[in-house]
């Protein structure tokens, strides 16, 4: 029914599945499945379910296990993150402090520049005058 389909395997990668004979055939392995093999599995499957719900039950807990294992908080990131979202929040706040900092200095440099235009202005207004003095007399 659905052969020639495209699927995707636990890790993303396509794969079709064509049907020839008694074998099943996957694009992604050189080996088929005959129709006797899978028969024989499906056979032991129904003779004795416990012994595969055991497996499977087992099968699951390590995978936790594991996933649980590979997930635990870092000096880096916290538990269950897949990116290092410690390591980001202190580079945030590190880079704001930084910005903060320059900030600082980029107001007290304006503030200087601010003071210095103010002087300059102060004395162009009483050289101004002073001419304007020295005008008059000389007249």
């Amino acid at each position: 029914k659905h052969q020639e389909e495209e699927f995707l395997t636990a890790k993303g990668l396509p794969f079709i599945y064509t049907m020839r004979g008694g074998e099943l055939f996957i694009s992604r392995k050189r080996k088929s499945i005959t129709r006797s093999t899978f028969e024989a599995a499906w056979k032991k499957i129904q003779e004795n379910p416990d012994t595969v719900i055991s497996f499977f039950q087992q099968l699951s807990s390590k995978l936790y296990s594991n996933l649980d294992e590979k997930m635990k908080r870092t000096e880096l990131s916290s538990v269950y993150t897949v990116y290092n979202d410690k390591e980001m929040a202190k580079s945030y706040s590190d880079y704001t402090e930084t910005i903060a900092a320059w900030e600082k200095k980029m107001t007290a440099i304006e503030d200087s520049y601010y003071k210095k235009f103010s002087a300059m202005e102060t004395a162009l207004a009483k050289l101004q005058s002073q001419t304007s003095s020295l005008s008059s007399l000389f007249g």
